[in-house]
């Protein structure tokens, strides 16, 4: 996460089918092969990880949000099957949420 932080842009990928994801706690994956499964695991993942980071002492010296990381996403590889866009539609939708969010967190600042 301290990468995306101080990255100008980031990309993300994914195989479609399914997500493998290891820690210290836990391995998890997720076999749904429908893009609505697929973008709310990439959700919950990056909430954790944001989680994780936000808790650690760099992320408390350095922290990122969520809205922020998003604003940083300018792509996103896949194997290109139909799922696959359809999540890559639904995830950009969320991105442009996650902008909104930060540009009225933005502006109440700034104001």
């Amino acid at each position: 996460m301290f990468q995306i932080l101080k990255a100008d842009t980031w990309t993300g990928s994914m195989d479609g089918t399914g997500y493998k994801h290891a820690n210290t706690s836990h391995i998890s994956s997720v076999m749904g092969k429908t893009s609505g499964v697929q973008l709310e695991v990439v959700k919950e993942l990056l909430v954790e990880y944001l989680e994780i980071y936000n808790g650690s002492l760099l992320g408390k010296d350095h922290p990122l949000a969520l809205a922020e990381g998003l604003c940083k996403l300018v792509g996103w590889g896949s194997d290109h099957a139909k799922d696959q866009k359809k999540c890559f539609w639904l995830l950009s939708d969320w991105k442009q949420q996650g902008m909104g969010t930060l540009k009225t967190w933005q502006v109440i600042i700034l104001s």
